[in-house]
């Protein structure tokens, strides 16, 4: 008897928090669109591709955010990765015992920021 109960008190414990985390799944759903740029919702909408996959998500942001043909750390960031606002203070760092030199930047709108070499 001890058992049947414990399996059915168990079958309820697994049953409510199965639920819980789908419903808490779909709600970061919801708020992962509402954070997308309206440019970026134009681009996912006149996409060839009828299910986007988070890998094609990525590629999207990336393209919007980093510039790949960057000749120098500074031109790195298109704008902030965080909000979006192309308002980034980058300052440049020179090492000069390693010779090596560091970009710096920041989010004037969020207070992001983020350093490369």
């Amino acid at each position: 008897m001890g058992i049947i109960i414990g399996i059915l008190f168990g079958g309820i414990i697994s049953w409510v928090i199965s639920h819980a985390y789908y419903k808490k799944s779909n709600e970061s759903q919801r708020n992962i669109t509402s954070k997308l740029t309206e440019e970026l919702k134009e681009i996912i909408l006149k996409s060839d591709i009828e299910k986007f996959t988070v890998k094609d998500l990525n590629r999207l942001l990336e393209e919007k955010i980093i510039n790949k043909n960057a000749k120098d750390c500074s031109e790195l960031y298109k704008m902030c990765p965080k909000c979006g606002s192309e308002d980034l203070k980058i300052s440049i760092a020179t090492d000069h015992e390693h010779d090596e030199q560091y970009c710096i930047y920041k989010c004037n709108t969020c207070y992001w920021s983020d350093w490369s070499q």
